[in-house]
């Protein structure tokens, strides 16, 4: 960390001679390919840990799900219930009020023996009925509170490891950050493109970049006839591979925030990222949108844009 933050002082404060003290590193400071293997590791320890929280998310929304068409089932289970204890005590009052008669009445009152034993029969059926509803209203309030104990259960643990997680996440997104730094101070600058029309500074940084994101293989700059800062050759258009996969998605974040954590040093006046707009001084979450431009190449969406201040 003291090595680190010496060299960043001395970067800081030798800002012209940047090709130089970037070109050199220190004695004893470890090679680009060593700090580029420290980046891959902690963006694939970040890659399962954010797995994991996706993994517990999902885990709740199944829960809630399952807990949702569940309590819909005993919901109409309850309905059904209610129905057939509606229809035992209608037909149990009829019982009753026939009752009030001798069971001679009632023989001789009934049409015949079968039209009795009929009402009966069907006052069996729908007791039965009401029986088997009650016993799957049991089931349902079993699966209930299964359900509802297994969705405090996901709940419970995502209130314990989601914050966990995502404090390793940012601590990893840290020492990430740090190793690209480290990394601008020991990587060999990279020749990407046409350089004509940058001014030093601009080439300087577009090589710096290019080195500490091996994956970059284009990034644009001067454009004739421009009025703003291409013109001026202090504007570049780093392009990304993919840009609407992940991966691209993530690069592109990741380029932005080196930029960011450098701004002095790489003297940057504001950044453009997926319709986002960042000004030197901001802090980092400041990002502002911007009007739609019409296509993804406008509203930067392929690419990230870097003005710098010369």
């Amino acid at each position: 960390m003291r090595r680190h933050r010496r060299l960043g002082a001395l970067v800081a404060a030798a800002a012209m001679c940047l090709p130089l003290v970037l070109a050199v590193p220190a004695r004893g400071a470890p090679t680009s390919e060593e700090v580029q293997a420290q980046i891959a590791q902690f963006q694939a320890s970040y890659a399962q840990l954010a797995a994991a929280v996706d993994d517990n998310q999902r885990q709740v929304t199944q829960a809630q799900t399952d807990l949702d068409a569940t309590s819909a089932q005993l919901g109409q289970a309850q309905a059904d219930l209610a129905q057939a204890q509606t229809q035992v005590a209608q037909i149990a009052l009829t019982q009753l009020q026939d009752r009030d008669l001798s069971q001679s009445l009632m023989l001789l009152t009934s049409p015949d023996s079968a039209t009795l034993m009929e009402r009966l029969t069907t006052v069996s059926q729908v007791d039965y009925h009401a029986a088997h509803i009650v016993a799957q209203l049991t089931l349902k309030q079993a699966d209930l509170a299964r359900l509802q104990a297994t969705r405090q259960a996901a709940v419970a643990t995502l209130a314990q490891r989601g914050p966990q997680l995502e404090a390793q996440m940012a601590d990893l997104k840290a020492k990430e950050a740090e190793a690209r730094n480290l990394l601008a101070t020991v990587v060999s600058p990279r020749q990407v493109g046409d350089n004509g029309g940058l001014t030093p500074h601009a080439i300087t940084v577009k090589q710096t970049l290019a080195g500490v994101f091996p994956q970059i293989t284009n990034v644009g700059g001067y454009r004739a006839g421009d009025w703003g800062e291409h013109g001026q050759g202090r504007a570049l258009d780093v392009m990304i591979p993919n840009p609407s996969s992940a991966a691209g998605v993530e690069l592109g974040d990741s380029i932005a925030r080196w930029c960011q954590d450098n701004a002095l040093t790489l003297g940057v006046q504001y950044l453009i990222w997926r319709q986002r707009y960042w000004q030197a001084g901001w802090g980092p979450n400041s990002w502002q949108w911007m009007a739609d431009r019409g296509s993804p190449t406008a509203n930067h969406y392929d690419h990230v844009h870097i003005t710098l201040k010369t």
